[in-house]
């Protein structure tokens, strides 16, 4: 298979019919209350997005699975502590960042080396610009996300990769939403000097400077 390919097929994001938020809560109530068949139906409807988080953040299609069910495990010998009031996908979200992180921490060298490998968009349209280019420059725009600081790379990710809302974002990292959309400009900014060398693009001209978070897709 092509490298490519294979690379997008473990790391792509995958639409998911939404859950309607009364079902989700009677299936958190149960599941709280030691029913297991509940949270397994909560497991499959986020498993996916832990999954592509996982390999996104450290670039392991070898760890993934095992970061996901360190996830959903956690999860669940937590539910007592889960209040509501964040949505529990958030709260799922801030529990695998946080073991990925952790994961980058403990194996840096190799785990920078291969993240390079792990990201596509996060929508059909989104990706759609991405997926005419050619693999070496799809490769370059995954080494650049792979290389910003863990604090860019994780907005990156969540909202540029996976999609979610700042609200989401913010709950997710423990942080205002300010500071989500400061970090995520940062983010772009530093992902476009990068890459203008292999976009034929200057990036030091006030046109890149100015371009919206929108345009931001059109070259990744």
């Amino acid at each position: 298979m092509n490298s490519c390919v294979a690379h997008s097929k473990a790391g792509e994001r995958r639409a998911e019919p939404g859950m309607d938020a009364s079902v989700e809560r009677k299936l958190l109530t149960s599941a709280r209350n030691g029913d297991q068949a509940a949270f397994v139906r909560l497991v499959e409807q986020y498993r996916h997005l832990v999954l592509s988080l996982a390999y996104q953040m450290t670039g392991s299609a070898a760890d993934m699975d095992d970061l996901a069910q360190e996830t959903f495990m956690r999860a669940y010998r937590n539910l007592s502590t889960f209040r509501g009031e964040a949505s529990f996908k958030t709260w799922l979200v801030k529990i695998v960042m946080n073991l990925s992180n952790n994961y980058r921490r403990s194996r840096k060298t190799a785990a920078e080396t291969e993240s390079a490998e792990a990201f596509v968009l996060a929508s059909p349209a989104e990706g759609q610009d991405l997926q005419m280019l050619s693999c070496e420059l799809r490769a370059q725009v995954r080494r650049a996300v792979a290389e910003l600081p863990a604090h860019y790379r994780s907005v990156v990710v969540l909202r540029d990769f996976q999609s979610l809302r700042y609200e989401e974002i913010a709950g997710a990292l423990g942080i205002p939403i300010g500071t989500v959309m400061s970090r995520l400009a940062k983010a772009r900014g530093l992902l476009r000097a990068g890459l203008a060398p292999y976009l034929g693009r200057s990036e030091n001209t006030k046109e890149n400077a100015a371009t919206n978070s929108t345009n931001y897709h059109e070259f990744i």
